[in-house]
């Protein structure tokens, strides 16, 4: 569409009229309550940055967002635009600068703050307002039209309020799409009342909608259908860190160890078409990669501490963490940030105790517990005096393991396998695949 058959578009509407592009997010290249034929132009202009442009016929009244999960609306959220309210004695620019005082500068629970942008300005001119003028006390002064939170707009939630006919007109929208999560951007002047009475109407369904903390435990309570008992929707990650000579033998009975297809780091490359060689993959992207794979059941993340302090992880939580002898103090407290379980040799623990004090993670110690953790750590695993690998809780000694070779690999592969919770059967069959 160009900017004569967007015209031709918004007259056969009549004005006002919204264009929008036709795919962006957080309200990007929106400009809603277009008046005239002069404002088509711009606004076109701004939405073409974004692909095909659309022209709606504008809806007056608040936008809500319906979320649907399972075929039913769970929550109802009024979603509203930047604005201020007047008090007689502040200027606009005044007003802004104190509400973005208890706002943050990202899209958060205390809103994003307020921008004084050329669109912020446009909504003022139409209002017959500057930065610089006083509005009347009472006055609502619109920064925006579109109600974006990333654009400083407010939300609340208005579920109990809402009329039932507006909860059947979302359910029958996100069963059109046969979606089993929607976000349904629903226009209405009084959410109280049916869409017949209101001219309310449907003006976007999201695929993939942000939920706010509220929605949560609702997420949880319909999702959770959706997985056999016990499944929480992850997989299970390992993550090694140590110098890449150390970790060969080591990585390869870790794969064994670990169930169903297991997806690697380590075995993640990057292709170009052009002569010269690609770059290395940050250990970030490489464990977006791994992660990626719809078929794995498991990730095996490696590599060397340098790269977890310089990238991080990627990951809000990894289930065991293997740290080789030599780790220094930033790779350990990077992966005690996430890590659920960390192993660590005895070396490493005795060197810095006081970093396990402040972490939630059940720590293993391979080789003998140092007197420094002795109460902190109370799970280990050593070389027994027959040969075998013991685990220990505490002094008592609760399992014991026969190696082919009695190598640091063999006790490692134990720690791995009871620190995530893997049967003595399977743990047994990686020892014997050394």
């Amino acid at each position: 569409m160009g900017v004569s058959a967007a015209l031709q578009a918004a007259a056969s509407f009549g004005y006002p009229v919204v264009i929008k592009p036709a795919s962006a997010d957080y309200g990007r290249g929106v400009s809603p309550g277009i008046t005239g034929p002069s404002e088509v132009h711009p606004a076109y202009t701004r939405a073409r940055e974004f692909g095909t442009v659309l022209v709606e016929e504008h809806i007056e009244g608040d936008q809500h967002r319906l979320l649907v999960m399972g075929g039913r609306c769970a929550m109802v959220t009024r979603l509203r635009p930047a604005r201020v309210v007047g008090d007689g004695v502040s200027s606009v620019a005044t007003l802004v600068e104190v509400a973005n005082r208890s706002r943050t500068d990202q899209v958060s629970d205390a809103f994003k703050k307020i921008e004084l942008d050329e669109v912020a300005h446009v909504q003022l001119r139409r209002q017959s307002l500057s930065v610089s003028l006083v509005p009347a006390r009472g006055r609502v002064v619109m920064l925006r039209i579109n109600a974006n939170l990333s654009t400083g707009g407010t939300r609340e939630v208005v579920t109990e309020i809402a009329h039932p006919e507006v909860l059947r007109l979302a359910e029958r929208a996100d069963g059109l799409f046969g979606l089993d999560l929607a976000g349904i951007d629903y226009l209405s002047t009084d959410i109280t009342r049916s869409p017949c009475e209101t001219r309310g109407a449907i003006c976007e369904v999201n695929v993939t909608p942000g939920v706010i903390a509220n929605a949560i435990p609702l997420m949880r309570e319909a999702l959770l259908p959706l997985f056999s008992p016990g499944d929480e929707g992850r997989i299970t990650t390992l993550c090694v860190l140590g110098p890449s000579e150390a970790r060969t033998t080591l990585i390869e009975a870790l794969a064994s160890l670990l169930e169903g297809p297991v997806s690697r780091t380590d075995q993640v490359g990057s292709w170009s078409p052009r002569a010269v060689p690609p770059p290395d993959l940050s250990l970030h992207r490489r464990v977006e990669v791994a992660l990626a794979d719809p078929l794995a059941r498991a990730a095996l993340i490696v590599g060397d501490p340098e790269e977890l302090v310089q990238s991080e992880l990627g990951l809000g939580r990894c289930d065991c963490a293997l740290l080789m002898p030599g780790v220094a103090r930033p790779a350990l407290k990077a992966v005690l940030r996430v890590a659920r379980a960390v192993v660590v040799p005895a070396s490493v623990a005795a060197a810095m105790p006081e970093a396990f004090s402040v972490s939630n993670a059940r720590i293993w110690i391979v080789g003998d517990r140092p007197p420094e953790l002795m109460g902190r750590a109370t799970d280990w695993v050593r070389w027994g005096e027959s040969g075998a690998v013991e685990v220990l809780a505490g002094s008592a000694i609760v399992s014991r393991f026969a190696a082919p070779i009695e190598s640091e690999t063999a006790a490692w592969v134990v720690a791995a396998g009871a620190a995530l919770g893997i049967s003595p059967a399977r743990i047994g069959e990686a020892l014997r695949a050394l």
